[in-house]
Order: C-alpha cells, then structure tokens, then sequence
C-alpha cells in the first residue's frame, strides 16, 4: 500500500495550515500525562451499562498515538518521535484493545486479552502505520514491542477463528 509512499509531509500550503491544526492537538498531549485505562472503569458496562467514560479514555489514547505521529511525520523534532513511542508504549500496557461493550461480561481472561473487534482492529491498523512509517526512527525495543502485541492481540487470535 505504502510502496512509493514518502515519510514525509509534502510542504504544500494546504498541509501548512492542516499541520498547524494538528500540531495544536498534538501540543496538548505533550503536557497532558498518558492515563492508565483502569479496571474500575473497564467494569462499568457490565456493572451500570455506562460505555463511555472507559471508552472515552480509550479514544483519547488513539487520538493521542496519530496526532503524535502525524507530527513526528512532519517535523523533525525528537520530542514528538518520544511521545510517539511513549504512546505506542501506554496501548501495549492496555488490557485489551477491545471496548467492554463488546466483551462478554463472563469472559475469561485469554477472551478479554484477545478479543477482536472493529475498535482493536482500527487500533492495531494505526499502530501497524505508524510502526512502517517511523520505522527507521523508532526505538527498536518500542518497534519489537508493538509487532509483539499486533500478532498477540490480533494475528494468533484471528488465524485461531480462520482455521478452526
């Protein structure tokens, strides 16, 4: 997909102004602590139906993991390339890249570790970006890490469903 796909931002005035907006997204997270997605709100959906102050964290996280990146993209500022890596970091400690919505409520762990759905998809497809398009600038252990967890969380389970 990616084949003659450049690292880089073409300078264009368009992109100009579109990567001042995100650079004022991405500024926010720079200063904003990467907050844990805790049980006590992971448990909410099963215990009072409540979906969103689990997934709104969630969300926040991802937001957070492509305005870096984008801006790691176009600009050449190490501090951006860490938040990257800090991000990517924060989603391999998470639990489960599913939402508790779409988790059973006696699901064991394997099942809330693995389970697939179209939010931990989208996320391991934007991991997936990131890592090809910052992959010569990555810290090796963070790159590792991620392909790690996509095949944990994503592959395996998936050739599981496909072949059994």
């Amino acid at each position: 997909m990616y084949n003659y796909f450049s690292n880089k931002i073409p300078d264009t005035e368009r992109n100009k102004r579109r990567l001042e907006y995100v650079r004022k997204e991405a500024e926010q997270f720079l200063d904003k602590p990467i907050c844990s997605l805790n049980f006590s709100k992971f448990k909410l959906f099963h215990e009072t139906g409540d979906r969103f102050e689990y997934e709104n964290q969630s969300m926040e996280q991802r937001r957070r993991l492509q305005f870096l990146t984008v801006m790691a993209l176009g600009d050449e500022d190490e501090k951006w390339l860490s938040a990257v890596e800090d991000a990517m970091w924060a989603i391999c400690d998470e639990a489960t890249w599913a939402f508790p919505a779409h988790i059973a409520k006696d699901a064991d762990v394997d099942a809330i570790l693995t389970k697939l759905d179209l939010f931990s998809a989208e996320l391991a497809a934007a991991l997936s970006e990131a890592c090809y398009l910052l992959k010569d600038r990555l810290h090796s252990i963070v790159y590792e890490r991620v392909l790690y967890e996509l095949k944990r969380r994503m592959i395996t389970p998936h050739l599981k469903t496909v072949l059994t």
